[in-house]
């Protein structure tokens, strides 16, 4: 369970990552 948790969280944090960085680049166009 634990493990999984980790797993989550190292994804969800990935994902807002990716994010911020697409956001980023949508706002310099």
């Amino acid at each position: 369970m634990k493990r999984i948790k980790c797993f989550l969280g190292m994804y969800l944090l990935e994902i807002k990552t990716k994010n911020k960085v697409v956001t980023e680049k949508f706002i310099k166009k």
